[in-house]
């Protein structure tokens, strides 16, 4: 094969395996990830704000002294609020479970709560607890090739406008992950993010090593960088 059609041949495989990469990551890892460790997002104050409740993002969240988590959003009359708290599938958490509890207006006043969160006369709150859960539901992330325990998956409605705030604490320490929202926003840009955004849910998991598709991108783009060597010292 010449030079020429060498080169053709490689700018059509590297095209190729980019397309592929760009149409499957962003149906196989919907959420937008966050990272947040105390002292960020412990106290209402200092809450994660989301500005939109329907887009999809997953926040993991490290708490080594048990630190709770607060996020805050603007909720509309009838909307839905998809929530879902997990784990890492790591022995140590096996039996870690945090306890959500959402406040705003219109909700009903709990009967108990873990925390001592003042309520308004239009304020309400739902209490989400998670020690009842024996089996866990197992969810395995393609993208960065880990595995986590799903403890609460629910929709929640809302039933009036306003401020709500989501709170998530266990009485240990430990490390949890919190999923909002169902509409996809997970565009082409964002792959240029993916190694490092993988490099860090997969230390968040304490997975070593790089998922499958890291290590044949990775062998692609070397196989390429030594044909384009090897078809510059050919035409030399």
């Amino acid at each position: 094969m010449s030079p020429a059609k060498t080169a053709q041949a490689l700018v059509l495989s590297a095209t190729i395996a980019i397309g592929v990469l760009g149409l499957w990551a962003p149906n196989a890892w919907a959420h937008r990830p966050v990272f947040s460790s105390p002292p960020h997002h412990a106290s209402d104050a200092t809450a994660l704000r989301l500005p939109d409740i329907d887009v999809s993002r997953a926040i993991y969240r490290r708490a080594p002294n048990a630190e709770p988590f607060w996020l805050s959003f603007e909720g509309h009359a009838d909307a839905t609020l998809r929530l879902q708290l997990g784990v890492p599938r790591i022995d140590r958490l096996s039996s870690y479970r945090p306890t959500a509890t959402l406040r705003g207006p219109g909700l009903p006043s709990p009967d108990s709560s873990p925390l001592a969160l003042d309520l308004s006369e239009s304020q309400g709150a739902r209490v989400f607890r998670t020690e009842g859960v024996t089996t866990p539901r197992t969810f395995h992330e393609p993208i960065t090739g880990t595995t986590s325990w799903v403890l609460l998956d629910s929709s929640v409605h809302l039933p009036e406008a306003g401020r709500y705030e989501l709170i998530v604490q266990a009485a240990e320490p430990g490390r949890h992950w919190v999923s909002v929202g169902h509409r996809e926003a997970f565009g082409l840009a964002d792959m240029a993010k993916l190694p490092g955004w993988t490099e860090r849910v997969r230390a968040f998991h304490e997975v070593g090593g790089w998922p499958a598709w890291m290590t044949i991108g990775a062998v692609v783009l070397g196989l390429l960088a030594m044909g384009g060597i090897w078809i510059g010292a050919r035409s030399l």
